[in-house]
């Protein structure tokens, strides 16, 4: 009875507006705390000494199910005034604050907009890495630095056949809206370059088996085919 009356109400509440609520209108409910489904962000205030370099914007339309699901990205519309991305210095460190979610977002849709923050904001708070890999998405990089002043550098290789999509009768399924499938074939990735910060001065392929170049101040996989440590001596 108690979930029936809700219902009735939100109807109720929904049927009074008369359509769909202004950019002014959204924002002002946001900001009394009376907006629903607007998304998992919090709403939070910048302390003194911090600095606010993103708000969080309203949407241009009601949220449908397809947002509420992370299935497509939200149209920006008004401003709220509400930090959305906040840097935090304390002593030599710093830290970098979202209130909303860009990593969930990027797991779910995987749009290069989300990515591309996540790598900036990695790349801002992290040293200058001596070590980059060029390869497909789907390949996992790791490297270690040795006592020795050398580096051991792990690939693994993660292209495998896709993932399905799961019938509308498996959208209540807890696992995902995805169906998972053993993996039967890894397909092999060719010409992965490891760029150093100088020119190294041998490299060899520890475990898996591939040819290895070296050119300056880089290495080239000939053939990654389910993972690869790399030992390299600068």
């Amino acid at each position: 009875g108690d979930m029936w009356q809700s219902r009735r109400r939100l109807h109720e509440s929904a049927s009074a507006d008369k359509g769909p609520l202004s950019d002014a209108a959204l924002v002002d409910r946001i900001k009394i705390g009376k907006s629903a489904n607007t998304g998992s962000h919090l709403k939070v205030e910048a302390d003194d000494g911090t600095e606010v370099i993103a708000t969080t914007h309203g949407t241009r339309k009601p949220h449908g199910t397809y947002f509420i699901k992370d299935l497509v990205p939200a149209i920006p519309g008004r401003d709220t005034g509400y930090p959305a991305t906040i840097i935090n210095r304390y002593g030599k460190g710093a830290s970098l604050y979202f209130a909303g979610q860009p990593d969930r977002l990027f797991n779910r849709q995987g749009h290069p907009d989300y990515e591309q923050l996540l790598v900036n904001a990695v790349t801002w708070g992290s040293p200058v890495a001596p070590i980059r890999v060029g390869a497909p998405s789907t390949v996992e990089a790791t490297y270690w630095q040795l006592a020795s002043g050398g580096y051991l550098v792990c690939l693994l290789n993660h292209t495998h056949e896709p993932v399905f999509s799961s019938p509308a009768s498996g959208a209540k399924v807890a696992s995902s809206r995805d169906v998972f499938r053993a993996i039967t074939e890894v397909i092999p990735i060719h010409q992965i370059k490891i760029h150093l910060a100088g020119a190294p001065a041998s490299a060899k392929v520890l475990v898996g088996q591939a040819d290895l170049n070296i050119s300056k101040d880089q290495l080239i996989l000939e053939r990654l085919n389910e993972y690869a440590v790399i030992k390299i001596d600068v």
